[in-house]
C-alpha cells in the first residue's frame, strides 16, 4: 500500500460503504477518517482535520497491517479520537485517552463565549468546571496570554489527561489542574470572590435517557460526562449555587445545555437569583447551547 492516490481511493471505495460517520464530528468524513487512520499506523497520529491537510506518508507491510486493524476498530463503532489518540479543538492539537469525555466542536461555542468575556480583563482568572480533556483550559489559556486557569475533574483519567494537554500546549505556568467534586479542590486557594469567569461543559442528559435512546453514547465513553440526573440539569444546578462563592461580582458563569433545555436553565437562574444578566448564545442552527450569566 503506498500514497498512490488511485490505491488510496480504491481503499476508500471499500471504507466508505460501512462507516458510519457521527452527526456530532463534522470533520469527520470517509476520505479524514481514513488518512487520519493511516497517519495513526505510520506512527504520526494527528486529528482528522489535520490528517486532511496532511500528506500521506509510505507504509511497509507492517504498518499496513496495522492499517487493517485500526479501520476494523473504526468500523466496529470505535470513536475516531479513541484510536487515534488526537483531538482538534480552537486550533489545537490535542492528546486523546479512552475513558474522557469525547471533544466535539460545538463546544467551541462555548470556549468563544469565555474568551469573549475574559479578554476585556487584564489579568483574568478561570476556572474549568469538569475540565475532560482539558480543551476548555488550553484553548482559553492559548488565547489569552495572560489568563490564569483552574481546571477541576472528578475523574483521574481525566484530571491526567488534561496535564499532559496543558504541558503539550505549553501552559503548565498557567493552568493548575486538581482532582476532586466540583469546587471542593480549590477551597484552600483562597479564590472566594477573585474569579472572573468559571466554564464548564456538565452532564446534561437525563439519566432515564442514557438507558434509552441515548445508551449509544455511554458505549464508548464515560457515564459521568453525560449523566445529569433525573431531568438532566443537576450539575447545572449546582453550578449556578456555587459559583457565586468563587466569583468576583460582575464575574461569568458560562456553560453548555442540551438542545430544548434553555427555559429550564433560565428558571434556574431565576430561582437561584444573583445574577444580573442571563443571556444565551445559539450555534449555527440558531439552537440556544451555551448561557452566558453574570453575577451582580
Amino acid at each position: 500500500m503506498s500514497t498512490d492516490p488511485a490505491a488510496f481511493q480504491m481503499l476508500l471505495q471499500q471504507f466508505r460503504p460501512s462507516l458510519v460517520l457521527p452527526p456530532d464530528q463534522p470533520d469527520e468524513t470517509a476520505d479524514s477518517t481514513l488518512r487520519a487512520l493511516w497517519q495513526a499506523a505510520a506512527g504520526a497520529p494527528c486529528s482528522a482535520k489535520q490528517a486532511a491537510v496532511r500528506d500521506l506518508p509510505l507504509l511497509d507491510a507492517g504498518q499496513r497491517s496495522v492499517l487493517e486493524r485500526l479501520i476494523a476498530q473504526r468500523l466496529a463503532g470505535a470513536p475516531l479520537m479513541q484510536i487515534t489518540g488526537r483531538a482538534s479543538f480552537m486550533g489545537l492539537e490535542l492528546e486523546f485517552a479512552p475513558d474522557v469525555f469525547v471533544v466535539r466542536p460545538e463546544t467551541e461555542l462555548l470556549a468563544q463565549a469565555a474568551i469573549d468575556c475574559l479578554r476585556p480583563t487584564p489579568h483574568p482568572v478561570a476556572v474549568d468546571a469538569g475540565c475532560g480533556s482539558g480543551n476548555l483550559s488550553c484553548a482559553v489559556a492559548s488565547l489569552l496570554a495572560q489568563a490564569r486557569v483552574y481546571a477541576v475533574d472528578i475523574l483521574e483519567s481525566c484530571a491526567a489527561l488534561t496535564r499532559r494537554n496543558v504541558e503539550r500546549c505549553r501552559v503548565a505556568d498557567r493552568v493548575s489542574v486538581h482532582l476532586g467534586d466540583l469546587f471542593q479542590p480549590l477551597q484552600a486557594l483562597g479564590l472566594g470572590a477573585t474569579v472572573d469567569a468559571v466554564v464548564s461543559n456538565p452532564p446534561y442528559i437525563a439519566s432515564a435517557r442514557l438507558k434509552g435512546d441515548r445508551a449509544y453514547l455511554v458505549s464508548n465513553e464515560p457515564q459521568e460526562a453525560f449523566d445529569g440526573g433525573p431531568f438532566g440539569v443537576r450539575m447545572q444546578q449546582r453550578l449556578i449555587v456555587e459559583s457565586k462563592a468563587l466569583l468576583k461580582p460582575g464575574g461569568h458563569l458560562l456553560f453548555e445545555f442540551g438542545a430544548g433545555q434553555d427555559r429550564q436553565v433560565k428558571m434556574l437562574f431565576d430561582r437561584a437569583g444573583g445574577y444580573q444578566s442571563v443571556t444565551f448564545r445559539p450555534d449555527g442552527g440558531g439552537t440556544n447551547r451555551v448561557v452566558v450569566a453574570r453575577l451582580a
